[in-house]
């Protein structure tokens, strides 16, 4: 079966007004009520607040059909100190659930992070088969500080799906905080200026970072550390480089790579991503991720490393963090970073050269995960029942 995966949808005005209603939630904090927009048959069936622990969220919202369509839709959320990506931090929920994910669209935002649109697949032990569309928010929490990550997630029978299409997309796509502040992110960003040896490089780092510098003159070597986040070991290496080209860049990357002994090297082959960069202050740029190790040391690590040549010189990035795993944010954190790093590199206002402004998938099968759930009746069950 092909499955619609539309970006926007032809109802009329008429029919929405007639067909839609809208909901304001207010019974938690302040900082996580929200608003949406509901298909007229969907009702509420509980907003009491609830810990779902397995998959790292409260759940506070769920509203279900009245009629004999099934159409689920759940209002979740998680509170964290540090900035990451909505979209990273929203595919972490979907892996805890054990759903494919069919397709997704993938907004950049000029300096808030990565948003997506996720199409997921899931197939109950009882055989029943669904079919989500859930989407993701992010905002800063004026009490607590940090920011509210929150995903409304919009569910139907996989037979059904092709039919309800535009009305799951259009809840999917109006929905969001009630006070929705200008300032979006989990931290403060400070701004940096640093000499390097050939050029006078600057860029936002998220405040619970600290950056260092190598004793040797001139400067060409910068070290970050997340000195506010005591459970986070890795670091981000900044190096200049020589100019860089198609021509040479793999031996640049592979002396970089080789500067410490490693027993094992597990990386992705190195790929240009120019036209992905919507920096302009960016001219080309390749990027690769993966595992290094050193059996002798027990030393593994996670890395994401970016190779980028702007006006003047080269640069090497290097982020150095543990795996992507369910017991802490490390990589997602050292990601965003990064990416921060990335879009303002020398380009203080975020600049962007609309190159792409999303990305769309390929729908495909779906390949079956049986789910561990066997809840008898789905239909007033959380998707978040153990």
């Amino acid at each position: 079966m092909d499955y619609i995966f539309n970006k926007d949808h032809k109802l009329t005005p008429s029919y929405l007004q007639k067909k839609f209603y809208k909901i304001n939630y207010s019974l938690s904090q302040a900082a996580v009520n929200y608003w949406a927009v509901l298909p007229n048959f969907v009702e509420q069936f509980s907003t009491l607040e609830k810990d779902v622990k397995n998959v790292g969220v409260k759940l506070i919202g769920q509203y279900v059909s009245k009629n004999e369509t099934f159409l689920d839709v759940e209002v979740f959320y998680e509170h964290l100190d540090f900035d990451i990506n909505p979209s990273d931090w929203l595919l972490r929920k979907i892996a805890k659930l054990k759903e494919t994910v069919l397709a997704q669209n993938e907004v950049q935002d000029e300096s808030t992070g990565i948003y997506n649109d996720v199409l997921t697949y899931k197939e109950t032990a009882g055989a029943d088969k669904f079919i989500s569309r859930i989407t993701v928010k992010k905002n800063f929490d004026m009490q607590l500080g940090g920011a509210n990550y929150m995903g409304l997630r919009i569910m139907c029978r996989e037979e059904e799906y092709n039919s309800l299409a535009d009305t799951m997309l259009h809840t999917a796509y109006n929905w969001d905080f009630k006070d929705k502040g200008n300032w979006q992110l989990a931290e403060r960003i400070i701004p940096l200026t640093l000499p390097l040896n050939n050029d006078t490089i600057s860029f936002y780092t998220f405040e619970s970072w600290k950056v260092y510098g190598e004793d040797a003159k001139p400067l060409n070597r910068l070290i970050l550390h997340q000195t506010a986040n005591s459970d986070n070991k890795g670091a981000i290496n900044i190096i200049e480089t020589k100019p860089l080209n198609k021509d040479n860049v793999n031996e640049v990357f592979n002396a970089f790579i080789n500067r410490v002994p490693l027993t094992s090297i597990e990386l992705d082959g190195l790929k240009e991503v120019t036209k992905s960069i919507l920096n302009p202050k960016i001219t080309h740029a390749w990027t690769t991720q993966g595992l290094i190790k050193n059996d002798d040391e027990q030393f593994e690590a996670y890395v994401i490393a970016y190779l980028i040549q702007t006006e003047k010189s080269g640069y090497y990035i290097e982020s150095i963090s543990s795996s992507p795993n369910f017991e802490n944010y490390n990589w997602e954190i050292n990601k965003r970073q990064v990416e921060m790093i990335l879009n303002s590199f020398n380009n203080p206002s975020f600049e962007q050269e609309h190159k792409k402004t999303s990305v769309e998938q390929i729908v495909v099968e779906p390949v079956t995960n049986k789910a561990v759930d066997d809840k008898n009746d789905f239909k007033k069950s959380s998707i978040f029942f153990k």
